[in-house]
């Protein structure tokens, strides 16, 4: 798409980048985004410490309350505005997931774990997942703190209910001579374009919760996300009902 798609730069692409916006929600709206995820993945089916959730799906309103869907669709908009703001396009949402990662000594014995040992912290390309995929966002809750880098004068809120802190979990840009890292704060956007440029993992967490919203963005209209409830692919069940919820095509939210 001309001035949209990403590549090397010419007078119809655009360039390749990332940025970061710190502020982007308030702390309120981070422990009410804290408190939907909670209640949206009660007694959801989890891959090892992951637990995912599609909140476009048909049926999202059922898990996240009219409240808590409210607030995904204010947090959207302001992602695809900043998305639009630095890279000077139009764009068109081609899916969200809101994912939860458990440290692993928090992972329940419930018999809701349908992939023990899941991987999740491998680095990937956002395009490989979907091709659609020309800029990606991750959108994180919580901060990441350590006791152990920090010293005896940091106290972190690990177990804290409303709004916990995590160690471990940083976002790693996988670039040519070293990784490039992210701490992740609540509140604090990261934007790039989807392609081989921007080779990237979140790195596993150590203790705590990390919750992240993750959204991917096209240039193409008529590639916009749409739920298909009946799709045989990508599904995840909840065990309260018969319904069926497609996913984002998308293995990990950095």
């Amino acid at each position: 798409v001309a001035n949209c798609t990403p590549a090397a730069v010419d007078d119809e692409t655009m360039p390749c980048g990332r940025a970061m916006h710190d502020g982007l929600i308030n702390t309120n709206e981070q422990r009410s985004m804290v408190s939907v995820f909670e209640r949206t993945m009660r007694n959801l089916f989890h891959q090892g410490a992951t637990t995912s959730f599609a909140p476009e799906a048909k049926n999202a309103h059922k898990y996240m309350g009219p409240d808590g869907l409210v607030l995904f669709n204010n947090i959207s908009r302001r992602v695809r505005d900043a998305i639009e703001g630095d890279f000077h396009t139009k764009v068109y949402n081609a899916g969200s997931l809101l994912t939860r990662i458990w440290a692993v000594d928090k992972i329940p014995d419930d018999g809701m774990d349908v992939a023990p040992g899941h991987e999740y912290s491998g680095p990937h390309v956002d395009k490989a997942n979907r091709a659609s995929y020309d800029y990606s966002a991750l959108l994180y809750l919580n901060d990441h703190c350590s006791e152990d880098e920090g010293g005896d004068a940091v106290v972190c809120g690990h177990g804290e209910a409303s709004l916990p802190t995590f160690d471990g979990g940083r976002f790693a840009w996988v670039d040519e001579d070293t990784d490039t890292l992210i701490e992740p704060r609540g509140g604090r956007l990261i934007t790039f374009t989807g392609g081989l440029e921007n080779l990237h993992h979140g790195q596993p967490v150590l203790k705590g919760t990390r919750y992240v919203m993750g959204f991917w963005f096209t240039c193409h209209p008529e590639l916009q996300y749409e739920d298909e409830e009946e799709s045989s692919e990508s599904k995840m069940t909840h065990t309260s009902s018969t319904t069926t919820q497609q996913l984002p095509a998308t293995d990990t939210t950095a």
